[in-house]
């Protein structure tokens, strides 16, 4: 009986002490699972931030581009009118 006794008595003090492990294993995860959620929080809000950052550095060069475009047409435009009007003074006293 004593052989039982104790025997029943580690097995006791094994199952709390398991007991006691589990319950402070489910505590750490819990509190790394709170972690990482907000790290993925902040890391979908980093990758939206970037995502508008390169939109907004999408339309800057964009509307850059169009500026440029529209300066060229305009310089053009000018540079053939002034060329006709050159010709015309040159050609002028022939015609």
């Amino acid at each position: 009986m004593e052989n039982y006794d104790g025997q029943m008595q580690f097995l006791s003090n094994e199952y709390e002490n398991s007991l006691a492990d589990y319950k402070r294993e489910q505590k750490d995860l819990i509190e790394l699972e709170e972690h990482f959620s907000k790290l993925n929080a902040e890391n979908i809000r980093v990758q939206k931030e970037k995502e508008l950052d390169d939109l907004r550095q999408t339309l800057i060069n964009d509307e850059k581009k169009r500026q440029g475009d529209a300066a060229r047409l305009v310089q053009a435009f000018w540079t053939g009118t002034l060329d006709s009007l050159f010709c015309e003074d040159i050609y002028a006293p022939f015609t």
